[in-house]
């Protein structure tokens, strides 16, 4: 799921929700997932299918035009989502009586809570899905046979730029902890989409680092040295 926020329906339809919906509540949610659940799931598979080609063209050597182009596309179709479940949300909050919309909330935060990921790799893949050339080229240093003069200028490539790369997914992690937040606090629609800006715009901006990373490796180490580097890329 691209929405780093609520999907309040698998609560509503799961059973023994505690919500006690009528008649009418239970018809007008479920026309509203039958008109949108394979909407979004469709939109959800073009953002993984967009992300496998980013991957791939990073490795084959796209330039940061054609990368930045590809991922622009991913960030509206996030946005998509993101519009669809805050919408999604209004209708349950117009429709639901205050105890039912508490009774909401608090099952879905103990049934679905927010997905904190806090290791490093993990962190890092979720941000952006191309590879990270740095850490398969360290978790390999003997296999790649990289040698001192090469270990220097790309240790210093990370010194200076990994840093800052882990600040801005670090940052997207907390701007999406509080999306998830804000869906369950019933802040403003606007508020919750003006963060999603935000962490598209760092999104691109890992991008293009990971990208500058690529083409540093690319022109440090030897044709032999990188399909080696290529076959150690899951």
């Amino acid at each position: 799921d691209y929405f780093p926020g609520s999907n309040f329906m698998k609560i509503v339809f799961a059973e023994n929700n505690g919500l006690n919906l009528t008649d009418v509540q239970q018809l007008l949610f479920t026309e509203w997932r039958t008109e949108h659940q394979l909407k979004v799931a469709d939109i959800n598979r073009k953002i993984a299918d967009l992300e496998i080609e980013l991957k791939t063209l990073s490795v084959e050597g796209a330039d940061m035009v054609k990368l930045l182009d590809l991922a622009q596309k991913t960030n509206i179709l996030r946005i998509q989502v993101a519009k669809t479940k805050l919408d999604c949300r209004q209708l349950l909050m117009d429709n639901l009586d205050p105890q039912q919309w508490q009774t909401l909330v608090l099952a879905y935060e103990k049934k679905h809570p927010f997905n904190e990921r806090t290791k490093m790799m993990d962190v890092i893949t979720h941000v952006n899905p191309v590879p990270n050339y740095m850490s398969v080229i360290n978790a390999n240093i003997s296999e790649l046979s990289i040698t001192p003069s090469q270990n220097k200028i790309l240790d210093s490539w990370s010194d200076e730029n990994h840093p800052k790369m882990m600040e801005m997914a670090n940052f997207i992690i907390a701007m999406e902890k509080g999306k998830y937040e804000a869906s369950l606090r019933e802040v403003s629609k606007e508020s919750i989409l003006a963060k999603f800006e935000k962490i598209n715009s760092l999104r691109s901006q890992i991008l293009e680092k990971k990208t500058n990373c690529r083409n540093l490796v690319k022109n440090t180490i030897s044709e032999k040295q990188w399909a080696v580097l290529v076959s150690k890329i899951n």
